[in-house]
């Protein structure tokens, strides 16, 4: 708009000039304040102030180029709602203006992406880039390209690739001069330094890396890129701040959400894991990963079953790979077997075996589920199913060496347990559990105690198997150190919690009350 000078005769002032003057004040800084955000040498996010700036220039006359840089400013910072609010106030228009067509059009593309539409990102994009100079169509094509790549990996296709190997082809060709803008220059040295960082020290690296932020404090994959290396030295503070600076600075990017996750999972921080996972799916609303992840760390706190569920429900609506959907299901049935929903349970898992019929864990837990039900038979088949899927398990050879003690097939048990101690001569539970069976069956004390201290050698803190260790002590008439071994799983089990500590205590007085062998009570 051409305003009319202060000292031309004929001008009158109107009040409409003033607020024409001032939408363009605020646009104009709008505008910078995307610059800035734009431009690596400033370390904050300025989206708050330019859509503060782009509100008050629509506040008196709502231009389409203003609405479509306020939805390409609300979908920046993650606020997808009020993003598809001012887009649909733009497309609802007959538009004149490319510009605003074209933004609006480009923003539009990168919801449907983040809401996993693959055809409606791409034909957004392809809509979009023909508001676009020719000549000027580079960053539409890598555009492309890059949402392909994902899409191809979540749901290979010929047709998808090569589709990205052509957009690639004329990104490449169309974006050389892009080379030469000073904007370019600092992912250029990145990609310099993270290409030769195999032949340097991390040290040197790191230091490189630091040099590059003093100079482009707002280079958010540098941020990245100095957070990985701290996780890598177990600094987990460090590197959580510099996660965090990159999702401040581009708060909408999954690698930042990725690295969070990935970091409080290592640590163990399971009320900010779940605080992270949660901003993440309003990003992502309809991405099973997130959903399955989320759901499982919400399982671990029993006040958020019915969340967990309502997760894992949805995320088996979203998930495409078979062994994703499988994994979802054997969650989803961990979380019915955890809530005594039984029979729900079983339907889960056997849905999770139907998709996927390698999943191993699957059956264990389908297995362990009939056991706890006391339907010992059905327990057995399914762990001799898996046992077929992996014949070198010592963990599938010890719980069917359980099922059998359970069924009174005493030989059947042992030869079960031999082969799990052959497969893993560590493996705790089952050194512990042969040894009761040479206790309390074969009669064979000394192989008993010979079992129990080559599992305490592999976990010496196992409550269980001093108590059973005392019982062999006691038969052999040995009360100072059988009362040694009980009063030791009596300590143990305070952190445990593997016994019953009153029996431990009886166990105890009737050792010196009563000097004849004690029979066992107790499996």
């Amino acid at each position: 708009m051409k305003f009319k000078s202060f000292k031309d005769p004929e001008y009158q002032y109107r009040e409409n000039d003033h607020e024409s003057l001032l939408q363009k004040v605020h646009g104009e800084r709008g505008d910078l304040y995307y610059q800035h955000y734009k431009d690596p040498k400033h370390a904050q996010n300025p989206l708050s102030n330019a859509i503060n700036e782009y509100v008050q220039a629509s506040e008196n006359d709502d231009d389409a180029y203003t609405l479509a840089q306020l939805a390409r400013m609300y979908l920046l910072n993650g606020k997808f709602e009020m993003a598809e609010k001012y887009i649909n106030k733009v497309l609802q228009r007959e538009l004149k203006d490319k510009n605003a067509l074209k933004n609006a059009l480009e923003t539009l593309a990168c919801m449907q992406f983040y809401k996993g539409d693959r055809e409606s990102t791409i034909k957004l994009l392809k809509q979009s880039m023909a508001y676009e100079k020719p000549w000027r169509r580079g960053n539409f094509h890598f555009a492309i390209v890059t949402f392909q790549l994902y899409f191809n990996f979540t749901k290979p296709s010929l047709k998808g690739w090569l589709s990205t190997l052509w957009h690639t082809l004329w990104g490449s060709l169309l974006s050389v001069s892009y080379l030469f803008n000073p904007s370019v220059k600092p992912y250029v040295v990145l990609f310099i330094l993270m290409s030769i960082k195999g032949f340097r020290s991390q040290n040197r690296v790191l230091n490189d890396y630091l040099e590059l932020y003093k100079t482009y404090p707002g280079l958010e994959l540098i941020h990245t890129e100095i957070g990985k290396i701290y996780a890598q030295r177990e600094q987990y503070a460090e590197a959580e701040y510099w996660f965090k600076e990159a999702l401040q600075r581009h708060p909408i990017r999954d690698d930042g959400y990725q690295y969070l996750t990935n970091l409080y999972q290592i640590t163990g921080n399971l009320e900010q894991l779940i605080e992270i996972l949660e901003s993440w799916l309003l990003i992502r609303p309809n991405n099973g990963e997130i959903m399955s992840v989320l759901s499982q760390a919400l399982s671990q706190v029993p006040e958020h079953y019915e969340r967990a569920l309502e997760l894992a429900k949805r995320a088996i609506l979203n998930l495409q790979s078979p062994v994703m959907l499988a994994n979802a299901y054997t969650h989803l049935g961990n979380l019915y077997s955890c809530m005594q929903s039984y029979d729900a349970a079983v339907t889960a898992y056997q849905a999770g075996i139907s998709i996927y019929p390698q999943g191993l864990d699957t059956y264990v837990y389908l297995g362990t589920l009939y056991y706890d039900k006391q339907e010992y038979l059905l327990s057995q088949k399914v762990f001799e199913k898996a046992l077929s899927l992996s014949g070198s398990n010592a963990k599938i050879f010890c719980n069917l060496g359980y099922l059998a003690w359970m069924q009174g097939n005493i030989q059947q048990s042992l030869d079960y347990y031999h082969q799990s101690i052959t497969l893993d001569p560590t493996y705790d539970i089952a050194l512990n559990n042969l040894g009761v069976l040479y206790l309390d069956h074969v009669g064979n004390i000394q192989k008993a105690m010979e079992l129990f201290d080559q599992t305490l050698i592999y976990n010496p803190n196992y409550a269980l198997c001093h108590y059973n260790k005392g019982r062999a002590f006691s038969f052999l008439g040995k009360t100072i150190e059988a009362a040694r071994c009980f009063s030791l799983a009596q300590d143990l089990n305070e952190v445990n919690q593997e016994l019953d500590n009153r029996e431990l205590t009886d166990r105890i007085n009737q050792l010196f009350e009563n000097s004849e062998q004690i029979q066992n009570t107790d499996m």
